[in-house]
């Protein structure tokens, strides 16, 4: 299933690349390696077309140290090249690809990150980016990194 948290920036699970909508023009996975697609290779599911970047986040770990850096570069060059619709993607689509749709929403689109957090919640309640109501701690770091970041996009006229 595809998460539609703004009109540009929708998240879900790997399930959701076997359905891929014609107007997605770019896709970020964000889950960890996999056997059945190792880094450096694109989804079969995925049009050759259609840019695929990946920024792994292994399984019950803290990301890796540079990893929110990257996903920051990723972000920059698809506002630069306006690839929108962005289907962000993880392996189940309840807590990697939902904090980093959050993210995007928000510097991409300056959606408040609260916000955006609310909105997460209302459209796919078992997301997995709090614990009985408290953030888990790297989904706290990642929010509050990308509240210190510059937008990617001009404010509204």
């Amino acid at each position: 299933m595809i998460f539609k948290l703004t009109p540009r920036i929708w998240w879900g699970s790997q399930h959701a690349l076997a359905a891929l909508p014609p107007e997605v023009k770019c896709v970020l996975g964000v889950g960890a390696p996999s056997r059945g697609c190792p880094l450096g290779e694109t989804p079969v599911n995925v049009p050759e077309k259609i840019p695929y970047f990946r920024v792994a986040w292994p399984d019950h770990e803290q990301p890796p140290k540079d990893y929110f850096d990257t996903i920051y570069s990723v972000l920059t060059m698809v506002s630069h090249h306006q690839l929108f619709p962005i289907l962000i993607h993880c392996r189940a689509g309840q807590m990697r690809s939902a904090v980093i749709a959050i993210i995007a929403a928000h510097l991409i689109e300056r959606v408040p990150v609260a916000e955006s957090v609310a909105n997460a919640k209302r459209l796919r309640p078992d997301i997995m980016i709090g614990n009985e109501g408290k953030m888990m701690p790297y989904c706290v770091a990642a929010l509050n990194w990308a509240v210190g970041l510059n937008y990617l996009s001009p404010p509204p006229a």
